[in-house]
């Protein structure tokens, strides 16, 4: 047999290794990828690889999961994924049904955790401030998320933070990009959203060092609630948000939402207005049946920007205060301009009654507040500089609709009566004025035993300091066609009166005034003092024709007094007090005409006749403190 050439030989020998290093070579490169998914799985089913991430972060974020598996490297599948962290500012959790991600693997050995892409769904988002412990107030804690894992309150961490300086700091960094996501639910400080959304956009979060958000939300249907009061529901629209870099060590509670700019636009329906409870003052009350709701709302870096506006309308709002109830139709309106911003109420066809209800209550056609106040900075409470409300058409087809706001114990009934009546009142927080014009006719009113019935008009001036009592000085009343029911066949009385000062207290529901003008004349006080034997020139007195007269008046609870009254006219004069507590009466007048002086002296009821010494007598009586009662409407 001939033997072969030594090349030949070299030539089958590298045909026969070539093959070889070809198949180790690709065993080797498939065997590596297969070895870092299987070192991944079996990284990602253990807690040890849970233990480690939190090990990396130092406390200040914690991971969690049910499931997880990466069928190549860089690339991750999560279910029920559950992140938690807290800086100096901020407590918050990420809870995530499910979530593909694309991680750059390269940044891990940077202590980063950057996902180039991911797509989730079921996220719920909870975040709350921390405050100081003196901040933590029912006020301030009302509607916050509790967050499982973290105390009830958030407090701030007393002393320094070992983590400020840059040879401690070893936290990972969190950096999502190319997100999108199905939103359930979004919880920020006691604003509640709840219900489907599109989020995209992405997030920076360098622990203790840097924060940054940018994002889209497309919202389909979200319900809104303030702590547990549901305020809007179908929520529709879009909400671009941004969260520009900030660093929490140097911005601090609520500075952060000066970090914030969006622009939202939703439409949707109220649902209630219960919330706002916590921010009006004790003894008002606001409730709103659902209605149209539409938000058109910009913000740069936490101010709100001109041109926002926010609308909603109520087929049937109610309103409480001072022992009333107000309710119709509302309208309420959100505008803002360069330099402020205006909150306005509107109710029309509306009803007003006092509490517990009347058959017949006060009907208007339109009432309107209007509030303008600094333009609007979510970093700080509202604060308003003005008011104006108007009244229009307000129609009362019964008088005794106001009897409940009479001083109990007055003694003064309103049995029947109509009425109509316009207003305008504006002001500052501090101060404010305005009037309300006024017409009843067929008013039937009781007093001190005396029943009339009248027709008036005039005018009430309102003078007010913040929400206590009411200055009503300068207003002006006028009766007509007078009827003292007593003594039908008396001819009509009439009277035209001033009031220079006037003090209400709505609270300790007390009326003083001092009043001048003109009357028909003394008729009125013939049912208060009267006694037998009266000279005929007392009696001439009282249905003398054309007085002037001037005095006080006060009304209290179980109260009525008429304080220094004087009464002139064709050489007659009249001085009296006159003052019922419950059912004691006291009282004096003083009668004189063309030289003649008499006295009628009112004890407990018991009326007796005073003819000699009759001045020096009733200077005695003005000393007696029973009698007397404070007739200065100012003090």
């Amino acid at each position: 047999m001939a033997s072969r050439s030594p090349a030949h030989s070299e030539d089958a020998m590298r045909k026969r290794t070539f093959p070889n290093g070809m198949r180790r070579l690709l065993i080797g490169a498939a065997a590596v990828p297969l070895a870092v998914i299987a070192a991944t799985q079996v990284a990602l089913s253990t807690p040890l690889f849970l233990r480690l991430i939190d090990a990396a972060f130092a406390g200040e974020v914690s991971f969690g999961y049910d499931s997880a598996w990466s069928w190549w490297p860089g690339h991750v599948h999560v279910r029920g994924l559950r992140v938690q962290g807290e800086d100096s500012n901020v407590q918050w959790l990420l809870r995530v049904e499910e979530t593909d991600a694309t991680i750059a693997v390269g940044e891990l050995l940077h202590r980063t955790f950057h996902a180039t892409r991911s797509r989730s769904s079921g996220v719920s988002v909870v975040a709350r401030l921390k405050m100081p412990r003196g901040d933590a107030t029912p006020e301030r804690l009302f509607g916050l998320a509790q967050i499982a894992g973290f105390d009830p309150l958030p407090l701030k961490t007393e002393g320094p933070d070992e983590l400020d300086t840059e040879e401690r700091y070893r936290l990972w960094t969190i950096h999502l990009d190319d997100t999108v996501a199905e939103v359930r639910e979004m919880w920020t400080e006691r604003f509640h959203l709840t219900g489907s959304a599109l989020v995209t956009g992405g997030f920076f979060l360098k622990p203790v060092r840097r924060a940054q958000v940018e994002g889209q939300l497309q919202a389909s249907s979200l319900e809104l609630r303030v702590g547990d009061d549901l305020v809007a529901k179908d929520l529709r629209g879009h909400l671009a948000v941004s969260l520009h870099p900030f660093d929490p060590r140097e911005v601090q509670g609520l500075d952060v939402l000066g970090q914030v700019s969006l622009r939202a636009r939703f439409d949707g329906q109220l649902a209630g207005l219960e919330f706002l409870q916590r921010m009006l003052p004790l003894g008002i009350r606001v409730q709103a049946a659902p209605g149209p709701l539409v938000v058109d709302l910009q913000v740069d870096r936490g101010k709100v920007s001109p041109g926002s506006a926010l609308d909603l309308r109520s087929p049937r709002m109610s309103l409480q205060f001072w022992r009333l109830r107000a309710e119709g139709e509302a309208a309420l309106e959100l505008r803002t301009a360069d330099a402020q911003a205006t909150v306005a109420l509107e109710l029309l066809s509306f009803s007003l009654a006092p509490l517990g209800g009347f058959p017949m209550p006060m009907r208007a056609q339109r009432a309107r507040v209007e509030v303008t106040g600094d333009r609007l900075d979510l970093t700080r409470a509202l604060s308003w500089r003005s008011f104006v409300a108007d009244l229009e058409g307000g129609a009362v087809p019964d008088l005794q609709l106001f009897e409940p706001l009479l001083p109990r114990g007055s003694g003064v009934r309103i049995e029947s009566g109509q009425a109509s009546l316009s207003g305008h009142m504006e002001g500052t927080p501090h101060a404010s004025h305005g009037h309300i014009d006024f017409a009843a006719h067929e008013a039937t009113v009781s007093a001190a035993g005396e029943r009339l019935r009248a027709s008036l008009h005039g005018q009430a001036r309102l003078h007010a300091n913040g929400l206590g009592s009411l200055d009503l000085s300068g207003s002006k009343v006028s009766l007509d066609h007078v009827n003292l029911l007593h003594a039908s066949n008396a001819p009509d009385w009439w009277g035209r009166f001033k009031i220079p000062a006037a003090l209400l207290d709505p609270e300790a529901q007390t009326l003083v005034l001092r009043m001048t003008g003109d009357c028909r004349d003394a008729r009125p006080l013939a049912g208060l003092f009267s006694a037998r034997g009266v000279p005929d020139f007392v009696s001439n007195i009282f249905s003398m024709e054309g007085l002037h007269v001037s005095g006080a008046v006060r009304v209290a609870p179980d109260e009525f007094a008429l304080l220094d009254l004087r009464a002139a006219g064709n050489g007659a004069q009249i001085r009296a007090n006159y003052r019922s507590r419950g059912k004691a009466k006291r009282g004096a007048a003083l009668f004189s005409a063309h030289g003649l002086s008499a006295g009628i002296d009112l004890d407990h009821g018991n009326s007796s006749l005073v003819v000699l010494d009759v001045d020096s007598w009733y200077a005695r009586r003005l000393r007696d403190k029973d009698l007397l009662a404070r007739s200065d409407p100012r003090r």
